[in-house]
Formats: C-alpha cells, structure tokens, sequence
C-alpha cells in the first residue's frame, strides 16, 4: 500500500489527501502519537494506542523507533525499518514503514 501510494503520488501532481484518524499528542509523545495515527487507519483497536503509548520511555523522554516497530508488530502489523528518503532533513532518521 505504502509503494502505491508513492508511485500515486509520484505520477501525479495532486496531492493525495488521506484520512488519517487525528490523534491529540502528550508531551514528549510524538512517536506513539504518530503510530497511532497509522494503526487506527489501518484499522486498529484501542489496544493498538495501548501498545503504541509502551513505546515511551520515561528515561529517553521519547520513543526510539525501534521501540515503535517492536509495539507496531504486536498489534500485528508488519513493517520494517529503513532511512527516510523524503526528505535531506531526514535522511539519516529511522522510520518504521508499516504494511497490513
């Protein structure tokens, strides 16, 4: 789904609107916040947004991303994780790039 909507968004010029459920971001919490956004649009329960919010660690005051994936999969998606290649800001940042 993701490499669809890359090749959509690449062979057009419109941009392409998805309706990714909103999800209000605690402090420090923008990892867990984000993959919870991601899995309620695939679909997923309230359990997801519970394993999502045990990425957070207090010591970090984050999520590493390794952590995400990791909470990502025990809601049974897959995914896996890579460099982000949208954008020279972020290209040495990790992303968790999850599929159904």
């Amino acid at each position: 789904m993701v490499a669809t909507l890359a090749a959509a968004a690449a062979a057009s010029a419109a941009p392409i609107h998805l309706e990714v459920p909103i999800v209000r971001q605690a402090r420090e919490r923008c990892g867990p916040a984000a993959l919870t956004m991601v899995l309620r649009w695939y679909g997923a329960d309230s359990v997801g947004a519970r394993e999502a919010d045990q990425a957070y660690d207090p010591a970090l005051r984050g999520a590493l991303i390794t952590d995400l994936a990791a909470a990502a999969r025990r809601t049974g998606a897959s995914g896996s994780t890579g460099s982000a290649p949208f954008a020279s800001t972020f290209a040495s940042s990790s992303v968790f790039i999850p599929t159904p």
